[in-house]
């Protein structure tokens, strides 16, 4: 009965006049001094639900009336300022890890993703129901051992499972450097956030799968993201592409590096007039290591003021 009266409806309506697009100024002067009458008492509360309601009339027609009536706001002069954006230029050089923690039928899983940036090749997964440091340690310790290579850097976002002792040792003995990105500062980890978030687009709604599905949805998505998706970074090539074609860094840049960037955080000590962290100076110092031995590019571009500076390094 319902459906019929609907179709019903319908018949009615396809024979009346179509409705001009200017309707909502044909409303009733009556209901469109309301609305203005109600917004020149009560400013403060007069949105455009709580004008239509008052009026008699939807919020979004009670919106029009009182956007005709308010005189337009004056143009802003936007102020400009310049921002470095950083892009590896080699195979390697950095790695980034991060960690997303998803509700399975069995409880929570914690899922580690160690992205390579210079191609955006997901280099592996690695997935605990319990968040440690061992399982970033074995993790990392076994993706080199698989590749058969040692990134340069290894950048993470200051989680408790990365700054610990124990994968400090292991960065130590494999001599690579440890750079962690600015607290409350998500962007820095741009590349590995948006990563994190292509990879979840194979995860369905939590709590509804087990962890063994959970395990296929993560080798289905990886497999995707670096051999079918086209990059628009890119110019529509795939991660796996431009990885197959990118060129390593020599290994006595290693130490290089190393040196470099002990020298570069004493200048900084030296020249900064505030209190730093040490996680700071040290990536700070990093950055301009990286720069300087021609394994990371530096440019400029010129952003609205207000916006949050993007850092892709």
């Amino acid at each position: 009965m319902y459906l019929w009266k609907k179709r019903e409806e319908a018949g009615c309506l396809a024979n009346m006049k179509p409705v001009p697009k200017n309707r909502w100024w044909a409303l009733g002067a009556e209901k469109k001094e309301k609305v203005i009458a109600f917004y020149q008492e009560y400013p403060e509360i007069s949105t455009h639900y709580v004008l239509g309601v008052k009026a008699g009339m939807s919020s979004c027609s009670a919106g029009k009336v009182l956007n005709a009536y308010l005189p337009p706001e004056p143009e802003v002069e936007e102020t400009v300022r310049e921002e470095k954006i950083y892009e590896w230029l080699k195979l390697h050089v950095c790695w980034s890890i991060d960690t997303i923690k998803y509700l399975t039928t069995e409880g929570w899983l914690y899922i580690q993703l160690l992205l390579e940036e210079f191609s955006r090749v997901t280099l592996g997964w690695s997935a605990s129901m319990e968040n440690t440091a061992n399982q970033a340690v074995m993790f990392v310790d076994e993706a080199s051992d698989s590749l058969g290579v040692s990134p340069l850097i290894l950048k993470h976002d200051r989680g408790k499972e990365f700054n610990n002792a124990s994968l400090r040792s292991l960065l130590d003995r494999k001599r690579i450097t440890l750079m962690a990105s600015p607290p409350h500062y998500p962007r820095f980890n741009g590349k590995l956030e948006r990563n994190n978030l292509l990879v979840e687009k194979f995860l369905p709604k939590k709590g509804v799968i087990t962890v063994a599905e959970v395990y296929n949805r993560l080798d289905r998505g990886m497999g995707c993201v670096n051999h079918v998706l086209p990059r628009q970074m890119f110019g529509g090539k795939t991660s796996a592409q431009v990885y197959a074609e990118g060129k390593m860094f020599e290994e006595s840049e290693r130490e290089t590096l190393i040196r470099l960037a002990v020298e570069r955080q004493a200048e900084i000590e030296l020249e900064q007039n505030r209190f730093r962290g040490k996680l700071d100076l040290s990536r700070k110092a990093v950055v301009k290591s990286v720069v300087d031995l021609g394994l990371c590019s530096v440019r400029t571009r010129l952003v609205n003021a207000n916006q949050f500076e993007v850092a892709n390094v």
